[in-house]
């Protein structure tokens, strides 16, 4: 996916190495001390301990992401993911659970693990079975949960034990781009190696050009000015220097939860965050057992929803690109929080029905181009 290798090597090699012709440079295997999800130290990326909130959902229970983004509206016309793929980097996934089993990709595409390389998924840390629930969470029994229930999914376990490291990320990266090969990627995490680090860019840019949609949570840092996370607060992003696609959090009110960062970008990226979704008080799936949930806040459940909002999009014309998908979300966004394109919901909430019938006209015109004249 990139020009870099991963080398583990004693001193006096890795010196020879970096002398060596075609070396540009030699980094260390940088790594996050801390949580890595959305938050870094200050907030874990589910703010409620999921075991403490199982309980009381009940047999049966609908998130209100769902309805407040209109996925219900699509779904009544066949639009439920099907034919898509959304893939997740994340802590890896409990592939039992009742929201996800018998969906994950085929022929060696689902699952990847560079840390013990398991063949079986597992999840690290119950993060990536979370968010991966809010995008493709099959809703069984009246439990519902995602956006896109007939999606298939796939997951590489870039974040073990919700850490960050560079060679993992990469590792997980090039298996996304030349493996997986997803519609749609939920990268649900961020790194505290400074602000503006540009060491994921390049991975950024290569999947869009592939043609796969990346979206990534603005964080958990707020409420205050400036408080994005790299590298969902970069700019410069493929194909002509726009942001990365962020997603603010929303609680049940629809006002911004209190904890989603917030712009400016500290990194020269015009409008942060893009858009908003749904992001507090949201139910989702758990291990260790099939029929285990838990309710929780979070920027990167926001970002789920959002990856299976896009979903339902490419199923409704396949060849939408992921610009595209982007620039709809955001031109048919409802507003929400401050008047107008804000600091903490970018262009609005994500606003399905609306953006149906921008993707069906631009089918039209894009129809009415290709007629022979």
């Amino acid at each position: 996916i990139v020009d870099r290798v991963v080398v583990e090597a004693r001193p006096a090699a890795l010196l020879a190495l970096a002398g060596a012709p075609g070396v540009a440079v030699v980094r260390p295997d940088w790594s996050s001390g801390h949580l890595a999800g959305p938050g870094g130290a200050r907030h874990g990326p589910l703010a409620v301990p999921p075991s403490d909130v199982a309980a009381p959902l009940g047999e049966r229970f609908r998130s209100w992401a769902v309805d407040a983004i209109g996925a219900p509206a699509l779904w009544s016309r066949g639009l439920d993911g099907t034919g898509v793929v959304v893939a997740a980097i994340d802590t890896g996934v409990y592939a039992e659970h009742e929201q996800l089993a018998g969906r994950m990709a085929g022929g060696g595409r689902g699952w990847y693990d560079p840390v013990r390389a398991a063949e079986r998924p597992y999840d690290s840390h119950g993060h990536g079975t979370s968010v991966l629930s809010e995008a493709v969470g099959g809703n069984p029994s009246g439990r519902v949960v995602g956006v896109a229930p007939g999606a298939t999914w796939a997951m590489a376990l870039g974040n073990f034990r919700n850490l960050y490291s560079r060679s993992r990320m990469t590792l997980a990266a090039d298996w996304i781009l030349r493996v997986a090969r997803p519609d749609v990627l939920v990268n649900a995490w961020s790194h505290d190696e400074g602000a503006c680090g540009t060491f994921d860019l390049a991975f950024i840019d290569a999947w869009k050009a592939s043609g796969i949609f990346v979206v990534f949570p603005a964080g958990n840092a707020g409420p205050g000015a400036g408080t994005g996370e790299s590298p969902a607060d970069l700019g410069g992003a493929y194909p002509d220097g726009r942001p990365v696609f962020s997603v603010g959090g929303l609680a049940p009110d629809l006002a911004p939860h209190s904890e989603s960062s917030r712009g400016p970008s500290r990194c020269g990226s015009a409008g942060f965050p893009r858009v908003a979704a749904p992001g507090a008080s949201l139910p989702f799936a758990f291990p260790p057992a099939p029929d285990n949930y838990g309710t929780g806040d979070g920027t990167s459940l926001a970002a789920g929803v959002v990856g299976g909002a896009a979903a339902l999009l490419l199923q409704a014309d396949p060849e939408l690109s992921p610009d595209e998908i982007e620039d709809v979300l955001r031109a048919t966004a409802r507003d929400a929080g401050a008047p107008g394109e804000d600091a903490a919901t970018g262009a609005g909430l994500i606003d399905l029905p609306a953006a149906l019938a921008e993707v069906r006209r631009l089918q039209s015109r894009r129809s009415r181009r290709s007629e022979p004249r």
